[in-house]
């Protein structure tokens, strides 16, 4: 705009200067002619239409025009003709017309680049807008995705029953639903003391993006506060973290900056620790916590399960008097040992006169010298040998890996202990005796069936031949 001003003034001076060359020298030389009239008069109008077009009609153009008029009046008295003066008032007219009208055009400029203002910020305002949805339809794909993993991985615990398949699956499934980790970790601890201040570590991993990583895991400072608080970590930067000492980061065994962890929490119990680690700091979200807090939920389930269920399967193997395995769990441990070992034994053994002992102390009382017995059997066991409660005070010894002479050894030794041992009950001391019947794998029996029939008959033998002893084949 100042440059078409500039360039608009330049002409005005140079179309005034010729009119005012051409004006003195018709006034005041020699008697022009028609041809320099019609010059002066092109001299005249060019100028002042020039200033019409170039000046768009503002308010000095037109001054400019009226002054033009008034010091040329010594040029129109002078030739007095009959074309001039409505050739002045034409250009005078268009002048006005063009002045008013470009006052409209001007404002219509002004209106159109207000309008194109609004639109240009529109505009910005629209593409701020779409970048918005982009980057939420982003984040929002993004969630999708995580939210898929984590209801496939509840489908994949729903059938897991094994603790170390959970963690596995949890193991598989954080790179996708958090890739930012470069450290995964998971503890399942233990508070037989109540003190999650010093727990025990039942199961540990460390797996890293190069790989699982074999080395002692022990648990640090940011494990236990998380025991101790029972809420979720978020660390940015461990090393700028208000909440713990730069002393204590110091001793960490493993480089990491950045920290992401959740308990694993049951009715108020915490089963574990899950967390994760980056080198680089402020690699994780609040909404990357919001989804391991999830993950840790689907974890703590799929740990509780497989604990229930192992609780279920022991409650099936175990008698609950006794604490020894049951019957079903001898028929098919013993094919297994079969199948492993090249000699193993069996002890069948009985109380004597049970029954004498429960009609005058009680069932109660009974109960308690079962419980006593098979604690006393138990510390005779070594290695893979098991104790079955195999009937109502007969117990069965499986001794895995031992040859018959070893078993007789440790059948005298058995019968030797009970008879030492006594019984209170009732505030009365009394004594027990035991007797013991011994079949040997493969010698006297190749099924399960044979052996404990075997062993069932020499137990039958020992009673018969006055209780409180042990017989077997061969004996003498």
């Amino acid at each position: 705009m100042a440059k078409l001003k500039i360039l608009n003034t330049l002409l005005i001076l140079f179309c005034s200067s010729l009119l005012f060359f051409f004006i003195e020298r018709l006034l005041w030389g020699e008697e022009a002619n028609l041809e320099d009239k019609v010059t002066a008069l092109f001299v005249l109008f060019i100028p002042l239409i020039s200033l019409t077009i170039f000046t768009l009609g503002n308010i000095p153009g037109l001054f400019y025009f009226l002054f033009i008029s008034l010091i040329s009046n010594r040029f129109i008295n002078y030739y007095q003709t009959t074309y001039i003066t409505p050739l002045l008032g034409i250009t005078f007219g268009v002048g006005v017309l063009s002045a008013f009208a470009e006052n409209k055009f001007l404002l219509s400029i002004k209106e159109y680049k207000k309008n194109l203002l609004n639109l240009r910020e529109r505009i910005d305002k629209y593409i701020l807008e779409e970048e918005e949805k982009t980057r939420l339809q982003s984040l929002l794909t993004r969630r999708f995705e995580r939210l898929f993993r984590l209801k496939f991985m509840a489908e994949e615990l729903s059938i897991t029953l094994d603790v170390n398949r959970v963690i596995k699956s949890a193991e598989q499934r954080i790179w996708e639903i958090i890739p930012s980790t470069e450290n995964f970790l998971i503890y399942l601890v233990g508070d037989e003391l109540g003190e999650m201040d010093n727990p025990r570590i039942t199961h540990s991993l460390l797996k890293t993006r190069r790989g699982l990583q074999n080395q002692e895991l022990e648990l640090d400072i940011f494990d236990r506060w998380i025991l101790r608080s029972y809420k979720n970590l978020l660390v940015n930067d461990v090393q700028k973290d208000f909440r713990f000492s730069p002393e204590t980061v110091e001793d960490l065994k493993r480089e990491f900056r950045a920290l992401l962890a959740c308990p694993l929490t049951s009715e108020g119990k915490i089963l574990g620790v899950v967390r994760l680690e980056s080198s680089l700091p402020g690699s994780f979200t609040p909404d990357d916590l919001r989804m391991l807090d999830i993950f840790s939920d689907l974890v703590t389930v799929g740990v509780e399960n497989a604990y229930l269920y192992q609780k279920t399967e022991i409650l099936a193997k175990i008698d609950g008097l006794t604490g020894l395995f049951l019957p079903r769990y001898l028929y098919t441990r013993i094919e297994e040992v079969m199948a492993k070992a090249k000699e193993f034994s069996l002890l069948m053994l009985d109380l004597d006169h049970f029954k004498d002992y429960n009609d005058r102390y009680g069932h109660i009382a009974g109960d308690i010298m079962l419980k006593k017995i098979a604690q006393l059997l138990l510390t005779h066991l070594s290695g893979e040998d098991f104790a079955v409660r195999y009937g109502g005070e007969e117990f069965l010894l499986v001794l895995v890996d031992k040859s018959k002479e070893k078993a007789i050894e440790l059948a005298q030794k058995i019968r030797e202990n009970v008879e030492k041992e006594i019984f209170y009950l009732r505030r009365e001391a009394t004594r027990l005796t035991i007797s013991i019947g011994i079949a040997a794998y493969p010698r006297e029996g190749r099924t399960k069936e044979e052996l404990i029939h075997k062993a069932d008959e020499w137990l039958y033998f020992a009673k018969e031949k006055g209780r409180n002893r042990i017989a077997y084949a061969g004996m003498k």
